[in-house]
């Protein structure tokens, strides 16, 4: 997108596109090969993602050949959507209606919080797997869900306090519409609907775990922006 455009030249049929939308649109080639490399990069260089369970125990004892090449894409793939996420963004702030360094702010909280809250939610998650297992929705010997657990939970937890400044900024920047009701929460409940039937452990109850922390942080958003 070059700088002299704006989102509103690739929203043809008026369909009321926001700028980081409309980017979407056009340059979804360019989002997705960026995301693919991050993903590739990632795959190759984590041979063994038992090493980073709080724990260690599983980086002690090597999964099955299966199931460490899906854990192993699940972490490459989570890397490549936040690659191709961020690299979206950078492509919308081309477009001559954002300005993202107004938004910049937000930004920095938003990578603050997701990096503290996420290692905190590594740190207890440990326990998490002791008070699962203790109510037998969780099998410590079903070493696949314990890995995708001590992984990915952390992350939801991550993304949920990150949101609220995240999309706040957007808004600011004006890659996103002044109302993040209706349209935009509903993107974001797809999305973290996907998130967690993707890398949760085929539970309900870890689902919900999954799911709880980012849909707060879109609650939150939405009550910072639409209701103030």
């Amino acid at each position: 997108m070059d700088a002299t455009e704006t989102g509103e030249s690739f929203d043809p049929r008026g369909r009321g596109l926001s700028p980081l939308a409309a980017t979407l649109r056009c340059r979804a080639l360019n989002v997705a090969v960026s995301s693919l490399v991050a993903s590739a990069v990632v795959f190759a260089l984590v041979s063994d993602s038992g090493h980073l369970s709080p724990t260690a125990e599983l980086g002690r004892q090597v999964l099955g050949t299966s199931s460490d090449l899906l854990v192993r894409g699940e972490l490459a793939a989570l890397v490549g959507v936040f690659a191709g996420g961020t690299h979206l963004v950078s492509l919308t702030g081309r477009d001559s209606s954002v300005s993202l360094r107004t938004a910049v702010p937000h930004f920095v909280a938003a990578a603050v919080l997701f990096v503290v809250s996420t290692g905190l939610a590594w740190l207890t998650t440990p326990t998490l797997l002791d008070i699962l297992a203790g109510a037998d929705r969780l099998t410590l010997s079903a070493r696949q869900a314990v890995l995708e657990l001590e992984l990915f939970f952390p992350v939801a937890v991550g993304v949920g306090a990150a949101t609220p400044p995240l999309l706040v900024g957007l808004v600011r920047a004006n890659a996103l519409w002044s109302r993040l009701g209706g349209r935009p929460s509903g993107v974001a409940l797809l999305f973290i609907v996907a998130f967690a039937a993707f890398f949760s452990p085929p539970d309900p109850t870890t689902f919900a775990l999954y799911a709880a922390p980012p849909l707060a942080g879109v609650g939150v958003a939405v009550a910072w922006v639409d209701f103030r």
